[in-house]
Order: C-alpha cells, then structure tokens, then sequence
C-alpha cells in the first residue's frame, strides 16, 4: 500500500497497473440518473470513466430545467476500503453520503466535484451542471392586441419544444399589463425593453419575464428603444427622441432638433441614426446630443452590415451610408417598398439583415390588405432582382413588419395571418424560412387575435 501522500507520478502508474487488474486504488465512476458526465480532469491526470447505466458518452457539462432533480452515484472500482465521499456543489461541501441528489431550483452554471479516497490516495471528478432560465432557448412574439378589446401581449417560441407560449408578461407579473398596440422593443443587458404606442414603457428580465422597471407615462407614443451604454438608452416617440435612464428607468431629456414622428434607431461609433417621418434619416452625435446631419428621405430603416455599412430604403431603392464618412451609395430597386407611416399607423418595418448571407430582406408594398412577397438584396451585387424570394400561399399575408432573420439560427422568422378582416386575424402562422435558398423550414398554426408585430432575439453571445 502507498502512503497516502504519494505523488501524482506514483499515483498514475498504480492506475495504470490497476487497468492491467492488478487493483490496488480506487477507480472511481459515476452512475447519473437521465444524463452523462464525462470529467474535465483528475487530480492525479488518471483516466477516469463517467456512465449512464452502462454506456460511457463524452461530454463534461449537462442542462436542466428549473424543477429537475438528477441523482448523482459513484460506481467505484475494486480498491483498498475504507473509503471516504465527499460531494461539494461551488467548492462547498453539500454531501458526505454514497450518493448526492442534485435539484435545480435557479436558473445558473454550477460546478459539482465529488471525491473519493482512501489510505492510499485520492482522486476528484468536476463537471457542470447548467439550469436553464425558463425564456433562455427561443424568441419573443410581440403583439399588438386586438386594439379597443386588449392590450399589447408578449408570446415566446421556445426552441426546444417547438411550442409557443402564450402571455408570458401576464403569466409572470399578475395584475400588470402592456400597454395598447405593442409595437416593438429589444432586449438591452439582460432586460427586454417592450413599447407600446399608448402606455406604459415596461422593461423585464429577458430570462424569467419579471418586470424590471416601467415608466407609467411616456412624454407622447412610443415608437422604439434603443440602447446606449449600461445606464443610458433612447426612446424614440411621435414627438421627437427622449434621453432615457435605465437605472432606474426614467425619461429625460428631449434632444433638440427632432419634433414629430422618429421611429427606428441605430448606432454606430459615435453617431445615432434616427429615422424620422419629415426629415428622413437624421444623424446625431452621441457625445453631445445634437443634430450633425439630415441624410435624406426614408420609407424604412435600419440594418447594420457585416463591414459597417447602414442601410435604409426609399421607396425604390436601398441607400448604404457610411457612418464615418456619412457619404451614401444607392442601389435602385425595381419594386416598391412600405413606408412605415403610411396610413397613419407606424410599424417598425419590414428590413432584416442575414449576416450569414450579407443579404437584406424586406416586403413588397401589398397596401392596406398587406403584403406577400419578401425580396432580397444580396449585398455588393451592382444591382437588384426583382424576383420574389418568398412567395406566402394565397390565402396568407404578412401581418405588420412580418420578417425578421434570427441571428443566432440565421433563419427567416416569418408572421402571417389569414387573409381578409374580421375572424382571419386569429388564424396565425409562424413560419421558419431558409434565408439561403427561401424554402420552408417549418410552418406552427396557432390561434388568437394577436395581430403579431415582430419577432424580438436574444441579444448575441
């Protein structure tokens, strides 16, 4: 027998020869009720096997759901008794007996080492267990409601499941609500941030739905947000652009220069671009909050490519500036494009970016029944093609902005509702696009007078 402060060199040979069955130290493994943990290493640098039932699969981390419970169990190898366990969960004992039941009751990364030893050595097995946040694996569905009979409503498609939950702002925050006509938001350092044309601005916790802050009465309708830096984001409204402060949440200052309509925002460096109902795209320092430049008119905007470039559209073309420079190419489009303000009734449009594809997506002006044909520019082509990308059946049409391209799958996320008025609106179809080749990936039918404003992401890793 080996004293118990031998070196990991004599250790490893005492493995070694145990493998040959000439056992000496305890080899030890892991039963794992539902899931398999493979070490990320060993004291000692010793080969260690993790199974599940009786099949060893690689890997060194596992996910749970909030409310999963997995039994942890070591299977240990013939060696010298007696021996001695210990389980510790974030370096801190949690366990002393054979086995150690792991529950899931937050969402978060955690590490679990056991040890086993005995007079002759030692040996610790680390992995991770991660638990999943109840809206960690999907995407949000903004909602208008149905205007004078709900308010805004937030559902989210959760990847995994291939289902879509509905009301999950109500289902997590009793006796709280939207405000009317939903229209669109973004989710900014952890929180999605959700504007509604009349009411409140309410921010929650983009994981668990748990509002996060709200400003109860905005300075005119709110059109769009934007964030800044970790305290500091924009409003955009239909009277001009409001500083906001994001802790707490709170309006502040109006930036001078815009008044009326602003819908969408972006930034790049240290300029914003606003895009505005009277004056077009307008530009606006950052560091001072004044108004550098008008650019010229827009019907839509914005999306960032992949070398920088921002992009907006008129209504026959697509207009690329260059946010240092602020000096613009164009290319001509042979179709018309929605203007956003038309019919009074802003919507936060239709132009998605594939960075995958370096390609813009957006819809064809269908007027007041909606569209039906998504195009697309494949960016550095000298010209556009005005073949339809995405053709929707018949009886369909796109319902308010419609598209948007998920950056963490690179899918299109396409929202229909039936076509004509009354009832069609509760037949709703979330449709997945290949933004390569435009074929469908997956079509889920659900039910409801949503009137479904845009798909809203997690923000990218």
């Amino acid at each position: 027998m080996i004293n118990a402060a031998c070196n990991k060199h004599v250790l490893f040979i005492i493995i070694y020869i145990n493998m040959k069955h000439l056992f000496k130290l305890l080899i030890p493994a892991i039963i794992i009720t539902s899931f398999v943990f493979v070490p990320s290493c060993t004291k000692y640098e010793a080969p260690v096997d993790l199974l599940i039932g009786n099949s060893g699969l690689p890997g060194n981390t596992t996910t749970l759901d909030v409310g999963q419970s997995v039994v942890l169990k070591p299977a240990l190898g013939a060696g010298d008794r007696p021996i001695t366990i210990i389980w510790k969960r974030d370096g801190q004992i949690v366990s002393r007996d054979f086995t150690y039941t792991f529950t899931a009751t937050a969402y978060g990364e955690y590490k679990v080492q056991y040890l086993v030893q005995n007079a002759s050595g030692s040996a610790t097995v680390e992995y991770t267990i991660i638990v999943k946040a109840p809206y960690q694996d999907g995407f949000f569905l903004f909602n208008e409601g149905w205007f004078g009979h709900d308010n805004g409503s937030i559902n989210f498609w959760h990847t995994g499941t291939d289902t879509i939950e509905t009301d999950v702002f109500v289902k997590n925050n009793p006796g709280k609500a939207l405000g009317l006509s939903t229209q669109s938001g973004s989710v900014y350092k952890g929180n999605v941030y959700m504007v509604s044309k009349q009411g409140p601005l309410v921010a929650a916790n983009a994981l668990t739905m748990k509002e996060a802050g709200r400003i109860a009465m905005l300075p005119a309708e709110g059109r769009s947000f934007l964030g800044i830096d970790a305290n500091a984001a924009l409003l955009s409204t239909a009277d001009g652009v409001y500083r906001l402060t994001l802790s707490p949440l709170a309006v502040g200052d109006k930036i001078a220069g815009i008044d009326g309509e602003a819908g969408n925002m972006i930034k790049s460096g240290n300029r914003v671009f606003v895009f505005t109902q009277d004056k077009g795209v307008v530009v606006i320092n950052s560091g001072t909050w004044t108004v550098e430049k008008e650019v010229g008119a827009a019907v839509d905007a914005f999306v960032e490519s992949n070398d920088g470039g921002i992009w907006y559209a008129y209504t026959n073309g697509l207009v690329k500036l260059d946010p240092s420079t602020l000096e613009a190419d164009t290319i001509p489009v042979n179709v018309a494009i929605p203007n956003v303000y038309v019919y009074s009734a802003y919507y936060a449009g239709s132009l998605t970016y594939s960075k995958e594809q370096n390609a813009i997506y957006f819809l064809n002006d269908g007027g007041f029944t909606g569209s039906n044909i998504v195009y697309r520019y494949n960016i550095g082509n000298v010209s556009f093609s005005d073949e339809p990308f995405i053709t929707v059946p018949a009886n369909r049409v796109f319902y308010s902005s419609g598209i948007r391209v998920n950056p963490a799958t690179d899918e299109l996320i396409a929202t229909t509702v039936q076509t004509g008025f009354g009832d069609n609106y509760q037949v709703n179809d979330l449709t997945f696009y290949n933004t390569s080749t435009g074929a469908q990936i997956k079509k889920i039918a659900y039910t409801g007078y949503w009137f479904p404003a845009l798909p809203v992401f997690h923000e990218a890793d």
